[in-house]
């Protein structure tokens, strides 16, 4: 084994033992460049990299031909570092958020927008919150064609109990069509606030997603909550 390969045996131990936290931004560069140089000493060249753009996600957020300026960067390492900040981007949109409190329909509509908006097909998620308004968890429910999804309101309960959820709100989203409610839409939003209602939980609101605004489905009260 050459000092390169022992390097590299060091640097994997250190990730599956302590994940990043155990590597600089120059060690998490040099490690993902193993998979594209695999015959190459990385580490000059992710050194190289943190010098030109000053950050790990200034590297990710570089060009291809940016990074291929860079000594020892060549096609295979700048598409793989250009394909790493791409999902790191695809993963944070579509990722929803705990801990984000949601005391109004504007809040609600801005929070479903945010991982919602670029669906290639037609998902419902449900957010359920404390008694603070506050996400424990949001959850996919269904998912269905790029026109339809169907939504099963007692699987939406059974996680709201299981989560000790004081509150809920839907959210489905249009693919190519505007935010109209449909009859269907309407009545399966009481259905779904009729088997909350039987728990002790709130149903707050049901959001339609969609490129052309947003907008939500029936009036739903919303109490004045302090910030």
């Amino acid at each position: 084994m050459g000092t390169h390969d022992g390097h590299r045996a060091r640097l994997r131990e250190i990730f599956h033992n302590a994940g990043v936290s155990g590597l600089t931004e120059v060690n998490m560069l040099e490690l993902l460049l193993f998979y594209a140089l695999p015959r190459r000493d990385t580490n000059p060249i992710a050194h190289r990299l943190i010098d030109r753009f000053g950050t790990l996600e200034a590297v990710f957020e570089a060009d291809m031909d940016t990074l291929m300026t860079v000594e020892g960067v060549g096609e295979s390492a700048a598409t793989l570092l250009r394909l790493t900040g791409e999902l790191h981007r695809r993963l944070s949109k579509s990722s929803p958020s705990r801990g984000v409190r949601i005391v109004s329909a504007k809040d609600a509509i801005a929070y479903f927008e945010r991982f919602m908006l670029d669906l290639g097909e037609e998902r419902c998620y449900a957010a359920y919150l404390d008694g603070n308004m506050k996400v424990i968890a949001s959850r996919l429910v269904a998912s269905g064609s790029i026109n339809t999804v169907p939504i099963v309101p007692a699987a939406i309960a059974r996680t709201a109990v299981d989560l000790r959820a004081h509150a809920v709100i839907i959210a489905h989203n249009h693919v190519n069509a505007p935010a109209t409610a449909s009859i269907e839409d309407v009545n399966t939003t009481r259905k779904i606030s009729d088997r909350l209602a039987a728990l002790d939980i709130e149903l707050k609101e049901h959001v339609i997603v969609s490129k052309s605004g947003s907008r939500t489905v029936g009036e739903f009260a919303w109490p004045v909550y302090s910030r």
